[in-house]
């Protein structure tokens, strides 16, 4: 009997890491063929780093902004783009002293960009803080790479098309990500349009409806993942089974240690710059949920450390911490990991003569 529980379980184990494999370089080509439309990151205004290294966040969106390539001969006719030439009806925020950017695939014809353009919305800052400049970085398998070019700085004047002179060589059916950037001095003010885009549906309905006691709430239940807070009621619910279950302990113990590490390596060498994958949250509340799981054996104990693992997820989703893609990345690598340590582990499960050790 506890053989072919073992074997059952190994199978179990097994199948979620193949599961987890298969999930995460659908995640990758995803990013590669530009599953995170816009990034952002701080930047003083008028820096330009030679390399975009890391993103102070994405969204799914497309900023308006184009770049105008040169009729080849000064023929006439309208000049090809590269860009979303039609003003969004959103509005995007704190743009001031950030490298605001989306990614856009040039068409057929490409060549040489001789003006950039932004859609900017009112209210604009007062002068000297209405200044503005664009820029193009190439991609670098989903996120941006090197600066290709960037424009002098602009002057903002009410809401509309303002646009400054560039030049650059862009080569057609390529990524390239344009970027706008501006000195005003609060989040409101000289913000660019931008247009929604709904790339995943659960991640459109987790952060569509946003009240502010929802905002509150999120913003306490994702504390359940934190790296402190999660470790230190890990830890706490390990150490109310360490009489009952001393080597079942310890070995979730080193799983959450090797996951951390995982979590670690994925986020820096799977998507450089997003370092979003997988969900660490989500991953440490597994693991503080599972503990909770076997250190109570209340109903009411064991639906409340079930409920743990999608409140966290949701509450990022919902605080743009992360996407339901990574989300699920970190279910699965805790689950796998979990689910391996229930392999290993010979003991019959919940023998007979084990008393619980909480009920409520």
């Amino acid at each position: 009997m506890g053989l072919s529980v073992h074997r059952g379980s190994a199978f179990v184990a097994l199948t979620l890491a193949v599961i987890l494999v298969v999930w995460t370089a659908s995640v990758r080509l995803a990013v590669a063929e530009g599953g995170r439309w816009t990034v952002w990151m701080p930047a003083p205004f008028g820096t330009w780093p030679a390399t975009f290294e890391v993103e102070g966040g994405w969204s799914d969106a497309h900023l308006s902004l184009f770049a105008s390539f040169a009729l080849e001969g000064g023929g006439g006719g309208d000049a090809p783009i590269l860009g979303q030439a039609s003003a969004g009806s959103g509005r995007d925020l704190n743009d001031s002293h950030y490298l605001n950017g989306t990614r856009f695939v040039s068409g057929a014809t490409a060549g040489r960009v001789h003006a950039i353009s932004a859609y900017v919305v009112e209210p604009i800052d007062s002068a000297p803080n209405n200044r503005f400049a664009l820029g193009i970085y190439d991609d670098a398998q989903g996120s941006p790479g090197v600066l290709v070019a960037f424009s002098e700085a602009g002057t903002l004047v009410g809401s509309g098309w303002h646009t400054v002179p560039i030049e650059a060589e862009l080569e057609p059916h390529t990524p390239y990500w344009l970027f706008y950037t501006t000195n005003g001095t609060n989040s409101a003010v000289n913000n660019v349009a931008l247009t929604p885009v709904v790339a995943d549906p659960i991640d459109h309905f987790a952060r569509h409806w946003r009240p502010a006691w929802l905002e509150r709430a999120a913003g306490v239940s994702v504390l359940l993942g934190d790296m402190f807070t999660a470790g230190v009621l890990f830890l706490g619910l390990l150490s109310l089974r360490l009489r009952e279950g001393r080597s079942r302990s310890i070995a979730l113990l080193l799983a959450f240690g090797l996951g951390l590490g995982v979590v670690l390596v994925l986020k820096a060498a799977l998507l450089p710059g997003y370092e979003s994958y997988p969900s660490g949250h989500v991953f440490r509340a597994t693991f503080v949920a599972v503990a909770a799981f076997e250190a109570f054996r209340g109903t009411r104990a064991r639906a409340a450390a079930v409920l743990v693992v999608p409140l966290v997820g949701f509450s990022a989703i919902h605080l743009n911490g992360h996407n339901f893609d990574e989300v699920v990345g970190g279910l699965l690598l805790a689950a796998t990991l979990v689910a391996s340590v229930h392999a290993l582990d010979r003991r019959p499960a919940l023998a007979g003569g084990e008393e619980p050790r909480a009920a409520w």
